[in-house]
């Protein structure tokens, strides 16, 4: 049986897709008020317990955890289980509790931790986005190598939706690695019923899928 997303579940992947594409000044437009405080702002505890949220306690229990410090991220915990879970931040206002499995850790998690240790040197942000380029283009970081999911469940998040151009708390969802995916190649324009790539044509591409589907029939 195939199952459709309802259209409010398909403009919420929808956003989550084009999110990459997003301006930067776009916390002082929309003028939107923090539900979180800026990541920065936010102790170890806080940050292990919205890392730890993101995935089932299956995962989280055994992972790794990794807090934002003024320097960059720090590993505070040492996993059993090949899981990485932190919070990140795609922008600088946003918070976004994430969980990688092995592959994961051993590739795109090494991107946002570099991301983090060239914001901490003080860089523009079109200059941290060049240099993770560059990295890519050198062999420096890598795209995942296999088939792997990344989770995105906590109920408490800050992202940016490039649909309503508002900051927003974006549904609990899963992520699974597509190095390079376009949309074109998943089915074409996106829609109720095809899938959805996120920051298409990336390294880090994505196919996102909602936690809770809903079918029709």
């Amino acid at each position: 049986m195939i199952r459709l997303f309802r259209m409010p579940a398909y403009a919420a992947l929808l956003g989550m897709a084009l999110g990459r594409g997003a301006v930067a000044q776009g916390a002082s437009a929309t003028g939107q008020s923090r539900p979180l405080p800026l990541l920065t702002a936010m102790s170890a505890a806080e940050q292990t317990r919205l890392a730890l949220s993101t995935a089932p306690q299956e995962v989280s229990s055994g992972a790794s955890i990794y807090v934002l410090t003024p320097k960059g991220y720090t590993q505070t915990r040492t996993g059993n289980n090949g899981f990485s879970c932190l919070v990140e931040r795609e922008m600088l206002e946003t918070v976004e509790p994430t969980c990688y499995d092995a592959e994961g850790s051993a590739t795109t998690l090494k991107a946002r931790i570099h991301r983090e240790e060239l914001r901490a040197k003080g860089l523009s942000e079109d200059e941290v986005k060049q240099r993770i380029a560059d990295a890519y283009r050198d062999g420096r970081l890598s795209a995942p190598r296999k088939p792997g999911v990344i989770y995105m469940l906590a109920p408490e998040n800050y992202a940016w939706n490039a649909v309503t151009k508002k900051f927003w708390s974006h549904p609990p969802h899963y992520m699974f690695y597509a190095p390079f995916a376009t949309q074109e190649a998943m089915g074409g324009p996106m829609g109720p019923a095809t899938p959805v790539v996120g920051w298409p044509g990336q390294p880090d591409a994505v196919i996102i899928v909602m936690a809770a589907q809903h079918s029709d029939h």
